[in-house]
């Protein structure tokens, strides 16, 4: 495509920068909301949600740098960012209302167990597609770990 169709529908590149996240924000709320909402149970809930996560590649704005003069995305990042925890929130205070999770469960401190791991497994990666000295086999089910973590700490 030339610039000349692009500038027609974009009036410069922070608009069409803009417009992209704003557009990747709204697919991402759809497939959550097509996880959180497909009334599964919280173990493959939790399983479901974290292999979409490690799939995804743009979930989070924030974490790049502003260096080329494009408009800073943090605030429509935080703003998805309070939309999934108050998504979570729902699933979880269900699952405890089903009995699928422990009755005295913290679910801030879930939440943060989840980005933890997610941000960590994530990171690891990253590193292990540049470097040696990594376990294929742990990257590989991390969905397992991760689970089993959580099960751990946090179903009943």
């Amino acid at each position: 495509m030339t610039r000349g169709p692009l500038y027609y529908y974009f009036h410069d590149k922070a608009e069409l920068y803009t417009e992209t996240a704003r557009y990747t924000i709204e697919q991402l709320k759809a497939q959550y909301s097509a996880i959180f909402h497909a009334g599964l149970p919280i173990r493959e809930l939790l399983r479901t949600e974290f292999d979409f996560c490690l799939r995804q590649k743009n979930m989070f704005f924030h974490e790049a740098p502003n260096t080329r003069g494009m408009p800073d995305l943090r605030e429509m990042s935080n703003d998805f960012t309070e939309w999934i925890l108050a998504e979570k929130r729902a699933a979880f205070e269900a699952a405890i209302a089903r009995g699928e999770l422990r009755p005295d469960c913290d679910i801030d401190g879930l939440i943060t167990s989840i980005y933890v791991l997610y941000h960590g497994i994530v990171q690891v990666r990253r590193m292990a597609e540049v470097t040696d000295g990594f376990s294929d086999d742990i990257l590989q089910n991390s969905t397992d770990y991760f689970m089993a973590m959580i099960e751990a700490g946090y179903l009943s």
